[in-house]
């Protein structure tokens, strides 16, 4: 199973995740000719907007944390 659906802060695809796993149990040998497509496009989909989402406040933290670097860093100079 991909690591990412392994995550339990992925509320929103959820449901996609489930409808997804229950097609595979169900669909034995049709999963193979593209009958649970839809929800594997419908999961990739969901899964990019997350890692959009997490990627964007790391990227902010990053730059709060950097921000305070730098001033400490030039409060040390002056000194």
């Amino acid at each position: 199973m991909h690591p990412t659906l392994q995550n339990p802060q992925l509320i929103q695809c959820a449901q996609i995740i489930e409808a997804l796993e229950k097609c595979h149990k169900e669909r034995t040998w049709a999963k193979f000719f593209g009958a649970c497509n839809d929800l594997k496009l419908q999961l990739n989909d969901c899964l990019t907007e997350d890692y959009k989402a997490r990627r964007a406040v790391n990227a902010a933290d990053a730059r709060a944390r950097r921000q305070r670097a730098e001033e400490t860093w030039n409060e040390l100079d002056l000194k």
